[in-house]
């Protein structure tokens, strides 16, 4: 079975990122009664918002793997000592800080599993994180794997009812076994985990 595996990044000097208020009805739609509580004493609410939040994308990347039609309503993902629950299931998480990103990976089964971000220029569009994200994830597979990342390709082949379901690494046209990514961007950052089963 493929590595259960997920990641989310969240640039904090992004607009939207410093719009939200950690009391307010964003924290309200996103995390559960217990969460909010720990964000009133925390001493930078703000940021341990946006951690709930990584985490909780996070996991949701890596479930819908398994399950295209998995509704994602961030409340019904809980996060607590270290790990994201969800319906029973449990996916162990890694935050990456640092003073204006959180980063979150969240994995279970994987033998080797490989994070990186990068930072691009202020006023990247949308394509050019995703293409940014897609060419961090070339090269990842590539040192894993000692290939040639020029011979990696990274797609989003249809899943389920969707028309572009998680991202896949090919060579040759041929989907690489084993191998699960996850890529994420927002703002200037973009992020990409590589797992190995």
């Amino acid at each position: 079975m493929n590595p259960c595996v997920g990641n989310d990044v969240v640039d904090l000097a992004h607009p939207d990122a410093q719009a939200s208020v950690p009391d307010g009805a964003f924290a309200r739609r996103v995390c559960t009664p217990r969460e909010r509580a720990a964000l009133a004493t925390a001493s930078e609410p703000r940021r341990a918002l946006w951690r709930l939040w990584a985490a909780k994308e996070a996991a949701f990347k890596a479930l819908s793997r398994r399950n295209a039609e998995l509704s994602f309503r961030h409340a019904a993902f809980e996060v607590e000592d270290g790990a994201v629950h969800h319906a029973g299931e449990r996916l162990d998480a890694t935050w990456f800080d640092e003073d204006d990103v959180v980063a979150c990976v969240v994995a279970r089964g994987a033998r080797r599993l490989v994070h990186a971000g990068a930072q691009l220029a202020s006023g990247s569009t949308p394509a050019e994180e995703s293409w940014a994200a897609r060419e961090l994830a070339r090269t990842l597979i590539g040192e894993l794997l000692d290939v040639d990342p020029a011979a990696i390709s990274v797609q989003r082949p249809p899943f389920g009812r969707h028309p572009a379901g998680p991202p896949v690494a090919y060579i040759d046209d041929r989907p690489l076994q084993g191998v699960v990514l996850s890529l994420a961007h927002h703002g200037r950052r973009v992020a990409c985990v590589v797992a190995v089963g």
